[in-house]
């Protein structure tokens, strides 16, 4: 649990923590003030309830804030992550769902030939995909459905943690996508970026009394782009994410840090 502090002390706080931020994005073992000022931002944007496409649009922030930390904080590893290397766009992928809507928000806003191929995609991936287990996707290799022809056809919209994803070894990964057992040597910067960014998504969403659940993006981004108005139904409190395959959106140790941070990004907030 974070220790309580005065409203003095937390303003003093997030006014330090706030130039830091606007400099530094979330720099890895930055402490929690800077998590809190990023929190605080999300929770102002899902609690525009003006906004039909205020989870997009959290997420859209979160994945801005995150490119501006990694350029600021890069891996620690040369790394030999290049476009149409697709190899690890056959696992399976989790994501919340602001990352799901802000996918489709991509989706449907493509022109139409493109949009209408986008859309057979994902019903594809998801028709391949439904029920399918780790081993079962490796095993048959079963694509995301926004991979295109060995690119990530929504890439400026991936989710964080495709955003963190990264290898030192092109090798290494081709050998792992074949044998499943080889080691690919990563970085961990990113994965702590990763990290931290979604704590701060996590903890708006549950400031904001919004679902907070990772789901599987095949059938999850199948269901978004399909149902007039996903996003506003959504917001509205409509779950029809019900049936998609879940995981926990962070391990347990974090939710409680999650929830920490978001009663004090909320008490700052007032």
């Amino acid at each position: 649990m974070l220790p309580p502090r005065s409203r003095q002390q937390r303003r003093a706080a997030e006014k330090d923590a706030r130039q830091s931020y606007e400099k530094r994005g979330l720099p890895p073992g930055g402490g929690i003030a800077p998590l809190v000022v990023h929190t605080q931002s999300l929770i102002r944007i899902l609690s525009n309830r003006h906004s039909n496409s205020r989870a997009s649009d959290a997420a859209e922030m979160s994945f801005k804030v995150f490119e501006r930390s990694a350029t600021i904080h890069p891996a620690e590893i040369p790394l030999q992550c290049q476009r149409g290397c697709s190899f690890c766009c056959y696992d399976i992928v989790a994501a919340t769902a602001p990352e799901v809507f802000r996918i489709a928000r991509h989706v449907l806003g493509q022109p139409g030939p493109s949009r209408e191929a986008a859309l057979r995609r994902i019903e594809a991936a998801h028709a391949a995909t439904a029920g399918a287990g780790p081993e079962d996707r490796q095993r048959h290799r079963r694509p995301c459905g926004m991979l295109e022809a060995g690119v990530c056809s929504g890439y400026a919209a991936r989710p964080l943690v495709c955003r963190a994803a990264n290898s030192g070894s092109v090798r290494a990964c081709e050998d792992a996508f074949h044998d499943g057992v080889t080691r690919i040597p990563v970085a961990s910067v990113p994965f702590v970026l990763r990290d931290a960014h979604l704590l701060c998504l996590l903890a708006a969403l549950q400031a904001a009394r919004l679902d907070d659940r990772a789901y599987e993006l095949n059938h999850a981004l199948w269901l978004a782009v399909s149902l007039p108005d996903a996003e506003a139904r959504w917001l509205a409190g409509e779950d029809f994410f019900a049936p998609v395959q879940t995981t926990p959106a962070a391990r347990e140790p974090m939710m409680a840090l999650v929830q920490s941070l978001a009663a004090e990004a909320s008490a700052g907030s007032r």
